[in-house]
């Protein structure tokens, strides 16, 4: 009976409970979730991760993701030349299960996600606009909000007892704004925790 109770406990003990990471993100962002084109972004995620069983875990996910463009445009009126900043984000908080092979033992762990919760898109523009409008230019800020996904995967290799390398991780990573879907992808690589 001391026997099973030792192998019961070895058992319990064979995978990491608790993992966290840190990563360095490039996303796209669709031109339909409001900006102009299909842009790119940069920009970092966090995940904290409990398993409750050796393959299977809650996971808790959240990323933003920046771009700021320049751009001049041409006027009829002085100034001539008028300089326009416009800054994006992507943001996402997320939570849902994940499904890897976490025994300690092992050296490359796949992994799959399905995360949902909100995601929140971002502009605002400044500039050296006409006086007549430049309270407009200044003043403008679009931003929503809407019901957004994260279904994806990646793989992490063992680099120490207690750290591991994301080597890869991508995610189609929907966001659902005023009956539309922008169709956004994830792309990430980073520090894993254990």
């Amino acid at each position: 009976m001391l026997s099973v109770l030792a192998v019961s406990g070895q058992n319990a003990n064979d995978y990491n409970k608790i993992e966290a990471s840190g990563n360095y993100l490039f996303q796209r962002a669709d031109s339909s979730g409001g900006f102009n084109d299909n842009s790119w972004f940069n920009g970092f995620n966090g995940s904290a991760t409990r398993n409750f069983s050796r393959y299977f875990g809650v996971k808790f996910d959240i990323s933003a993701a920046f771009k700021k463009q320049s751009f001049i445009q041409n006027a009829i009126t002085p100034p001539n030349l008028r300089n326009f900043t416009v800054k994006s984000s992507v943001y996402n908080y997320l939570g849902g299960i994940q499904i890897k092979d976490n025994g300690k033992e092992k050296k490359v762990k796949p992994f799959a996600h399905f995360l949902v919760g909100v995601g929140r898109i971002k502009q605002t523009l400044s500039g050296n606009c006409p006086n007549d409008v430049q309270s407009i230019c200044n003043s403008y800020n679009f931003s929503e909000t809407g019901f957004a996904a994260a279904i994806g995967g990646g793989i992490d290799v063992k680099a120490s007892e207690r750290i591991s390398i994301r080597a890869i991780q991508a995610d189609y990573n929907p966001i659902q704004f005023n009956g539309g879907t922008s169709n956004n992808f994830r792309l990430m690589i980073g520090i894993v925790f254990h």
